[in-house]
């Protein structure tokens, strides 16, 4: 079996295999059919087989591997199908596994080689119950009301608030929404009086929290208040490319300003910076230099009173982790990879498996280098010439085309550039 697949890596033949169009990550639909698609190109016949977290797939009364080579599923589900059933032959331990999670491979094989695409993660959608609830708060008026609520889901559902049952009006200034589920409202007014509640939703489902109550405090007439942070940035851990929100709204008597800066020193930049609402900072196409101790300061006008609070930064590098088609894993063992050049395909060589080391003892020879080239000179006699212009290698491996699947950066601004010294604060007036 070793020996087939090193005579394989030694054709060379115009009539290799290509994917037109590769499985890719999904999150499908609880109870619903999905498609995983496997398009191929190549000298016929060829057959195509799909594996699920290594294990092969066959037509059944659930999966049906089309014509066209993709992959139908009937129904997706998470739990085992009659994994309670009673019996226990090979078709009960079979339906007592069986779930639409895991990875998906597709396979091509021709007379030339076999072709095996990347990964496809399929997950199922899913809508946890609120694990945060927004509370009930009484404020003064023109004062900053704050509300939060928090869900899980898969994919990451999108958050909107209700005031009195009705979608509250997002073109009013004085609301600000964070994705994160936070609602501020700044200058509270009596018409802000009621109830307010989120609603997550995504393709799993749609859930709403409880209710809480914004009331509005009899207050003495305007005096002088100390600057207060209400609610400050957070610790945060997130990938290169995706957008940081940190949050900080302040309240005082006169109304504060809010100011960022880095613990280090160096400054915020401009270049993807952007403000929401009255101090909260987004920072868009997150890398590396990002990553540190950000202070939010509020400041009261005219003098040095201030208030502080600060949150760390974290931002992980993953670009190692590429969406390219990975070396497919056999039942048995994993093989070796080898990388030949940028997007080539890949050469497998399964030189430590325990099946090479049979061959070698059953056929004598000193190395698996022999072998191969046995097997190799006897191909190549056996069959016509074939003409070798503009012929290269056909690796057996695995095709690397196809885009990543990581999120595409966001475009940069041009840096700006100014006269003088750069300020290291960022003030938000």
């Amino acid at each position: 079996m070793a020996a087939d697949i090193q005579i394989r890596t030694c054709l060379a033949h115009p009539s290799g295999l290509a994917f037109v169009l590769e499985p890719s990550d999904v999150i499908a639909v609880r109870d619903r059919p999905l498609l995983l698609h496997c398009h191929v190109e190549g000298e016929g016949p060829i057959a195509i087989t799909w594996y699920r977290n290594t294990a092969p797939l066959s037509n059944d009364s659930h999966v049906a591997i089309l014509a066209n080579g993709s992959l139908r599923l009937e129904s997706v589900h998470r739990r085992p199908r009659g994994g309670g059933g009673g019996g226990g032959g090979p078709d009960a331990t079979a339906n007592a596994t069986d779930s639409s999670v895991g990875e998906y491979t597709c396979a091509a094989q021709n007379r030339y080689g076999l072709l095996v695409s990347r990964k496809a993660r399929v997950q199922i959608a899913t809508l946890s119950k609120f694990h945060m609830h927004p509370e009930s708060m009484s404020v003064e008026e023109g004062g900053v009301a704050r509300f939060q609520c928090y869900i899980q889901g898969v994919p990451k559902a999108t958050i909107t608030w209700e005031h009195n049952r009705t979608a509250l009006r997002t073109d009013d200034y004085r609301y600000t929404l964070l994705p994160t589920g936070i609602l501020q409202i700044t200058g509270v007014r009596r018409s802000d009086v009621g109830t307010y509640r989120c609603m997550a939703s995504n393709i799993a489902n749609t859930r709403y929290s409880q209710e809480a109550t914004l009331s509005i405090t009899v207050s003495a007439p305007k005096r002088y208040k100390e600057p207060v942070i209400l609610s400050g940035p957070q610790n945060l851990t997130i990938t290169v490319h995706q957008t940081a929100i940190l949050e900080c709204i302040a309240t005082g008597n006169p109304r504060p300003i809010v100011s960022w800066s880095r613990l280090d020193g160096r400054s915020i930049g401009v270049e993807g910076i952007q403000v929401l609402g009255t101090g909260n900072l987004m920072i868009s196409d997150v890398s590396v230099k990002h990553a540190g101790v950000y202070v939010c300061a509020a400041n009261r006008p005219g003098t040095r009173v201030r208030r502080t609070a600060q949150g760390i930064l974290m931002v992980q590098d993953q670009t190692a982790k590429s969406s390219q088609s990975t070396p497919f894993k056999l039942p048995r063992r994993a093989p070796k990879t080898k990388r030949h050049s940028e997007g080539s395909h890949r050469d497998l060589r399964a030189e430590e498996s325990d099946v090479e080391d049979n061959a070698l003892r059953n056929s004598g020879a000193k190395s698996l280098k022999e072998i191969t080239r046995r097997h190799c000179k006897a191909l190549e006699e056996s069959q016509p010439r074939q003409p070798r212009k503009g012929a290269a290698p056909y690796w057996l491996g695995f095709h690397s085309g196809g885009g990543g699947m990581a999120e595409k950066p966001i475009a940069h601004t041009p840096k700006f550039k100014g006269h003088g010294t750069q300020s290291h604060f960022l003030n938000i007036l």
